[in-house]
Order: C-alpha cells, then sequence, then structure tokens
C-alpha cells in the first residue's frame, strides 16, 4: 500500500476474508441440514437458517407432513436462534409478530371460556 492511499482504498483491495468464510460456512450448514433425514429438529434448523430447501413452503405444510405441530417447528427454529445468536430469518415471526400472535391467542381463548360460561346451563 503506498501512502497515498486511503485506508477505505486498501479495503476495497483486500478481500473480505471475513465475508468469504461466512459464505462458505453457510453452503456447508445449508449442505449439513439439507442432508439430514426429515425431523421436527432437521426442519426447525433449516426454517431458522432460511435454508434453500424451504423454498415454497411454510412451516404449517412441512409439520403437517413430519407429523409434528407447526408450533414444534416454531419452538425449535427460535430456539437455535437464541442458541446461535442470530435473528429470526424471513421465514419466520419477528419477535413483534410473535407477541401480537400470543396475545390474539390469548384473547381468544379468554373470549370462549367467557362465551362457555355464560351460556353453560347450571347442573341440576
Amino acid at each position: 500500500m503506498n501512502e497515498d492511499a486511503t485506508l477505505a482504498e486498501f479495503a476495497e483491495e483486500m478481500p473480505n476474508l471475513y465475508r468469504e468464510c461466512a459464505a462458505k460456512f453457510l453452503r456447508v450448514l445449508h449442505l449439513a441440514v439439507a442432508a439430514m433425514p426429515d425431523s421436527a429438529e432437521k426442519w426447525g434448523v433449516a426454517f431458522a437458517t432460511a435454508n434453500p430447501c424451504c423454498m415454497g413452503t411454510s412451516m404449517s405444510e412441512v409439520a403437517k407432513r413430519i407429523g409434528v405441530s407447526r408450533a414444534t417447528l416454531s419452538f425449535i427454529a427460535r430456539k437455535f436462534c437464541e442458541d446461535a445468536g442470530i435473528p429470526p430469518s424471513s421465514h419466520m415471526r419477528t419477535e413483534d409478530g410473535v407477541s401480537t400472535a400470543k396475545f390474539t391467542r390469548r384473547e381468544a381463548i379468554r373470549r370462549l371460556a367467557q362465551k362457555i360460561r355464560t351460556t353453560k346451563e347450571p347442573l341440576k
């Protein structure tokens, strides 16, 4: 590097080794997940890492096919993201979306319980 070159110019000249290593590791991860037998763990990690095998399918479709609930896949994916310190992938709800879904589910349960209490005939 000559003395006239700026740090930015130097950075542009040097290949980004971290980016290259990350891209190679991500490819290895995608290939490893794709090679795993069908299981909730495989698909949870696949959805968490936006594995190409998830393209064009939903958690609900996969869950039904492998015999688990969508919530199970979502739980595994969220746990993987948390343990790996990565944000949710594009296949997953954001934290705000999760909070909204939990609130909506609780409200639906509360309304159903209220309806059952008000329409239930007294025991004789």
